[in-house]
């Protein structure tokens, strides 16, 4: 007998992936800006750099900063325009505004711009001008960082009056300087990427093929990331399994990622500014998983009245933001709902509907003190047949204990109360508590998790070049069974799932220290005791980072890192967790280094070698090729290595043109017994390439292939399988996007939006059994077809 057929893990969580497979089958917010009307005259290049303007306190900057930036907590120097020559676009009539969204890099480049609002010709003209700006950079005490802002641009038809005739035909330019009426109201410094880790901004995810918009889809294209199966939200980073691998927004834990485990997202990207993957050597404050960390960072408010809807196929969706108390306060809600139950049932006799909601409320209690409130959560329902649903309706309260027969569902909700106090200049302290509710509900029972924890977190620069990052944390989670004795395995679901109560308490500490000019070092330790069922485990897990810039664009970075996590093998299913730490704690030893590098082109560049080794290791999907477990497999333990390269070649997909290229060579291992052999979905080599490119006429298109080794063939051994055989053949995908976006003012807009997932309609082998000859069990084609509308305004 099998655990996921019967289980409310890998039966539900599964049980509505393929249901949705048939059906088929960044940096921080823009902050104030330095407000610059051009003038008729010449333009001109100052001969020498522009002072700075006085030191601005920003709150946001220390609130994005990451490791490698001493002076977090600090005072900023806004970026200042040295030359910013634009021409006035021919066949233009009138006076034209565009407001511009601007990231210059530590060199004072522009790497890239977005338009926020403006009409044309005058938008498209001021992008393409952007590129070949000059700033003196934003500084941090006497360090460049990078920083985004808002700068406007106005367009006046003054004729210019040349020394020497000019051709009739090339207008005059216009010259972009600094005036002395310039403002600048907030400067926030683009975050420190931390070594060994790598980051997509909200702009990138939004453009990227593929992705659909989710930020939490997106990390699939970055190096490091090995996938089960094309589409699932299973990954492998760096070799782990894929329950060891963590998601986080805003330090709070997501129980669930997708909704039916291929559809969108359950967070509106919106909320998301960007996302980062840690796959190794992570700072102290992530920590619990053995694996990797995908952690997100929540948008900031922008301080004015804005919307975002869209409306698919299957689901609509809208975020809006409303200031209010005269901008000492800010609320951010979105949400999404599906009507494909609708549908289904006119098509089949499958039913499948899901929402989602957030909300992000915040106040300024006093110049130094901020009270927010973090709110979201979801709703999965699927069934069949479709006559239960006729007689009762599928419901959609927050109770999941009334589903009948041949229905499954899962729901959490998570709110998160904050409030955020500084200290004199230099110290920032949150205080924070969170309650969440969890459910998964199988034809045969339920389980549900009620949590509720606390923590403090502390940011200090206790001087110039060192930063202190501490903070403790405690959670405590009540799990309760419901399941029906006549359930098939039914003893074997009540050991790994029973009724209990966990806790888990933790503490961490970091220093950032800038050791010399261009070096930095983070030596850092997290502890964390587990409670589960009476059983208790103590998890100690030292870090250490260094980053050597040797020069302006180049820096080396290397990453060391203890990791630790209880023995939980089911990824991404509310209220599932394995009770009593059978087995004790899975443990890695993380290692990496790499070179991080600033290109021509605006491009950037990474080049990382890992090591990783995992003692204690629960993996049966690795170690049997197979989702269909049973008890006795999920307790066997291994010993797990991982070793590769990775490498990442990027222009801002937001850019005009745009891409993207990771690629991945590794190699995972596991041992057990007398099993020494690689792991059962290694891949050697994993490849994601994409680009996006503005057509012209606000018509934007992309692509993105995906090119990875197939899975090893397996032979008996014993009562083990070896994956020592011939490998499957290699998948390849296409995925495609299309968008045309229509101007309705100077700041809205709508587009319509068609993307695919899989466009070649590729399949894939989930496992190959080589005995004596191989044989393929293959899966989809796995296609996400998606055609919506969507604008801002």
């Amino acid at each position: 007998m099998t655990l996921a057929r019967c289980s409310l893990a890998a039966g539900v969580a599964l049980g509505l992936g393929g249901l949705w497979g048939a059906l088929a089958a960044a940096e921080v917010p823009a902050a104030g800006a330095p407000v610059v009307e051009p003038s008729a005259a010449a333009p001109s290049t100052p001969s020498a750099p522009i002072d700075p303007l006085p030191p601005l306190e920003s709150p946001a900057a220390d609130a994005r900063a990451e490791p490698g930036a001493p002076g977090a907590v600090t005072s900023v120097t806004p970026p200042r325009v040295l030359a910013a020559e634009v021409v006035y676009p021919p066949g233009a009539h009138g006076v034209g505004r565009v407001v511009l969204e601007l990231v210059i890099e530590r060199d004072g480049s522009v790497a890239s711009a977005t338009a926020i609002t403006g009409d044309e010709p005058f938008e498209s003209a001021a992008l393409e001008a952007a590129h070949n700006w000059r700033f003196l950079p934003a500084r941090r005490g006497a360090q460049a960082v990078p920083a985004r802002i808002r700068f406007e641009v106005s367009y006046t038809p003054v004729a210019a009056v040349p020394a020497t005739p000019a051709p009739a035909a090339e207008p005059p330019p216009v010259a972009v300087g600094p005036a002395p009426a310039a403002q600048v109201t907030e400067v926030q410094v683009l975050g420190e990427i931390p070594p060994g880790s790598v980051a997509l901004s909200q702009a990138e995810v939004r453009v990227l093929p593929g992705a659909f918009g989710d930020p939490f889809r997106a990390v699939s294209v970055l190096p490091g990331m090995g996938m089960m199966v094309t589409g699932l939200p299973v990954f492998f980073a760096r070799g782990a399994p894929a329950g060891n691998l963590g998601y986080l927004i805003d330090g709070i834990r997501v129980p669930l990622l997708f909704h039916a485990f291929l559809g969108p997202a359950v967070v509106h990207p919106r909320m998301i500014e960007r996302v980062e993957l840690h796959a190794g050597g992570y700072p102290a404050s992530l920590g619990r998983f053995a694996g990797g960390v995908v952690s997100a960072d929540l948008s900031q408010p922008r301080g004015e009245f804005n919307v975002d809807w869209s409306v698919r196929l299957f689901d609509a969706g809208a975020f809006v933001e409303v200031p209010f108390a005269g901008g000492r306060g800010s609320a951010m809600l979105a949400g999404r709902y599906s009507y494909s139950a609708l549908l289904l049932s006119a098509l089949s006799d499958l039913s499948l509907q899901y929402w989602d909601y957030q909300a992000l409320v915040s106040y300024d209690v006093s110049a130094r003190g901020k009270l927010s409130v973090f709110a979201f959560g979801a709703y999965d329902y699927a069934a069949t047949p479709p006559t239960a649903i006729e007689a009762n309706g599928p419901p959609t309260q927050n109770s999941l204990g009334d589903l009948g027969g041949g229905e499954n569902a899962v729901l959490f909700h998570r709110i998160d109360v904050r409030y955020d106090q500084r200290f004199g200049e230099s110290t920032k302290l949150r205080s924070a508590v969170t309650f969440g509710t969890d459910a998964t509900r199988g034809a045969q029972g339920l389980v549900e998790d009620v949590s509720f924890g606390g923590r403090l977190e502390l940011r200090s620069q206790l001087d110039s070049r060192m930063l202190l990052r501490a903070g403790i944390n405690a959670t405590s989670d009540r799990y309760r069974l419901s399941l029906d004795p006549n359930t098939e395995n039914y003893t074997d679901v009540v050991a790994l799932f029973p009724t209990r109560r966990d806790w888990v308490a933790g503490a961490y500490a970091d220093l950032v220290i800038e050791a010399l000019p261009g070096v930095t070092v983070t030596p850092g330790l997290r502890v964390d005791r587990y409670v589960s069922a009476g059983n208790t485990a103590l998890g100690v897990s030292p870090r250490l980072a260094a980053s050597f810039r040797v020069s302006e664009a180049v820096s080396i970075e290397h990453a060391l890192g203890v990791a630790d996590q209880t023995p939980n093998f089911v990824p991404g299913v509310p209220a599932v967790a394995v009770a009593g730490l059978p087995g004790g704690l899975q443990r890695s030893l993380q290692t990496s280094a790499g070179v991080r590098a600033q290109l021509s082109w605006a491009m950037s560049g990474t080049a990382t070698v890992f090591h990783n080794a995992y003692f204690n290791l629960s993996d049966p999907f690795g170690q049997n090729q197979d989702l269909e477990l049973d008890a006795d497999e999920a307790s066997v333990r291994s010993l797990g290595n991982a070793f590769g390269l990775e490498l990442l070649l990027q222009r801002r997909l937001s850019e005009h043109f745009g891409g993207l290229l990771s690629y991945t060579l590794s190699r995972s291992t596991r041992s057990y017994g007398r099993v020494h052999s690689v792991s059962g979905y290694d891949r050697p080599h994993v490849l994601n390439l994409a680009g996006s490119y503005d057509l012209g006429s606000r018509w934007m298109a992309g692509v993105q292939t995906v090119l990875y080794s197939g899975i090893p063939g397996s032979r008996t051994l014993g009562e083990r399988r070896i994956f020592d055989q011939s490998r499957a053949a290699p998948f390849f995908r296409i995925d495609l996007r299309l968008e045309k976006r229509f101007p309705i003012s100077q700041q809205a807009w709508w587009a319509i939006t068609a993307e695919i997932m899989n466009a070649t309609l590729s399949r894939e082998v989930l496992r190959r059994s080589c005995q004596p000859d191989c044989e393929d069990e293959k899966v989809g084609p796995i296609v996400l077809p998606s055609l919506g509308v969507n604008g801002q305004f």
